[in-house]
């Protein structure tokens, strides 16, 4: 027996005969929008993949992302990300399958239990990398057990991005330092050539080392993304079959598509083919869990529960059948018998469909002294607004700090008070928790504001 670990629709799982193109009423439905006809034809171009040809691809995704991986561990940059993960996960800023490659839909206690372990196998690789007479990066990363929990390609993807953001510091300074000596040797040079050496050491690599590893991660990225469209293009038929069960939903049918197109990619990159089944059968999952949390939360005013949205449509295709059939509404007794649950779960479905939002400029009462929006306001509440804000400020910081070094990162955040405690140091307070000299902590902190507007100089358009 095949062992599942995602809770696919048994009651769906197309075939080829399923997955033709569009009838032509269908195609009508759509003549107006020319971006919608060529998505169509393009996407009926793309043969269903066989089995044996999706283990194929398969494969060679799987090649083009192990040859990443070996590549960012040509350096000591993958050792240093991986402690930093370590960090994050200690203070749970981000999931632990985020890191790691998990089985789908694990409970809690054991997702938590995954988490304190890996914890500890990082912590053996931080300690290797903290000794004087450090071991050489492969043999630090050997230290841990990533037989038993792949890394995930979120996070190969983000420290893929990193290092060549790193690389293109690196070239950066090379340039500056090289116009420099053309003028007349100067402290530029002097300084451009302080920052090669920084990031020599904290790569763990000679400058052209460094060069040569950037060169290849770029040719492996586009390869690896290249695998992973194509794979996806052959299944953009199986997203449309699916949405097109989601016509009861407010949502546009191109915006259930699209949706769906992101479950698919996720599928993508999660699909293993050892497992035994077919790609459509996985990837059925995920497409259905995306289109279902898009309409929780996007097409209705109030927000019906993910789990409540897969219980609608099944309501909606029974009665929709049975009006076919019988050419009458079905009653709550008929209904619950088609769906195997009680009248009472009925109605409180039918409930769920019926509601309506109330205006917060409803008038309370007759003479239009009051509205609701004024009973219901909490005027201590963050605005959303403000909310969205604070988040996409402390993404954003969180995001440049993770192009500096560790030490760097924990001198900006206790300086600044970016820590735990909320409460800028001094240069003396840092001094004391690393013990260094005043001086020194001063220095890593140029240098890494030095990083930090470099880093934002480069995200700005």
């Amino acid at each position: 027996m095949r062992n599942r670990n995602f809770d696919e629709a048994d009651d769906f799982d197309p075939d080829a005969s399923e997955l033709e193109p569009f009838e032509e009423a269908e195609e009508e439905r759509f003549a107006d929008s020319d971006i919608a006809q060529i998505y169509f034809r393009e996407m009926g171009q793309k043969k269903l993949l066989s089995r044996e040809e999706e283990v194929a691809i398969a494969k060679r995704i799987e090649s083009a992302r192990q040859a990443i991986f070996e590549q960012l561990t040509a350096t000591a940059y993958m050792a240093y990300a991986l402690v930093d993960a370590k960090y994050r996960l200690e203070r749970r800023q981000v999931r632990i399958s985020f890191v790691f490659r998990l089985p789908s839909r694990l409970k809690r206690p054991e997702l938590e239990r995954i988490r304190k372990q890996m914890i500890g196998e990082l912590s053996k690789l931080e300690q290797a990398l903290e000794k004087p007479d450090r071991e050489p990066t492969a043999a630090a990363l050997a230290l841990v057990d990533l037989r038993v929990f792949k890394l995930s390609d979120d996070f190969i993807r983000e420290c893929l991005d990193h290092y060549l953001e790193w690389e293109k510091w690196l070239c950066v300074s090379m340039r500056e330092k090289e116009d420099a000596e053309k003028l007349k040797p100067s402290s530029d040079a002097h300084e451009a050539e302080e920052t090669i050496r920084e990031i020599e050491r904290s790569l763990g690599a000679p400058r052209d080392r460094i060069l040569a590893v950037g060169r290849d991660l770029r040719l492996l990225q586009h390869q690896w993304q290249r695998l992973k469209g194509e794979f996806a293009e052959h299944n953009l038929r199986l997203v449309v079959s699916i949405a097109k069960r989601y016509s009861f939903s407010r949502l546009e049918f191109l915006d259930l598509i699209n949706v769906g197109n992101i479950g698919l990619m996720r599928a993508v990159e999660k699909y293993d083919y050892r497992h035994g089944f077919k790609f459509s059968t996985y990837a059925t999952w995920w497409i259905r869990q995306a289109i279902n949390r898009a309409i929780a939360d996007q097409s209705r005013t109030i927000r019906v529960p993910v789990h409540m949205v897969e219980v609608l449509y099944r309501y909606y295709a029974v009665v929709q059948r049975f009006i076919e059939d019988q050419g009458r509404q079905p009653t709550n007794q008929e209904i619950a018998r088609m769906l195997k649950l009680s009248v009472n779960k009925i109605e409180k479905i039918q409930g769920i469909v019926a509601q309506e939002p109330v205006s917060l400029d409803w008038q309370v009462d007759g003479e239009g002294s009051g509205i609701l929006g004024a009973s219901v306001a909490d005027e201590r509440a963050e605005s959303p607004a403000d909310k969205l804000m604070r988040r996409s400020r402390n993404e954003y910081i969180e995001a440049l700090l993770r192009g500096l070094d560790r030490r760097e990162q924990q001198v900006i955040r206790f300086r600044f008070g970016l820590n735990d405690e909320s409460r800028p140091h001094s240069l003396e307070e840092i001094g004391a928790i690393f013990g260094l000299t005043r001086e020194r902590i001063r220095q890593i902190e140029k240098r890494a504001l030095g990083k930090l507007r470099l880093l934002i100089q480069e995200r700005q358009p």
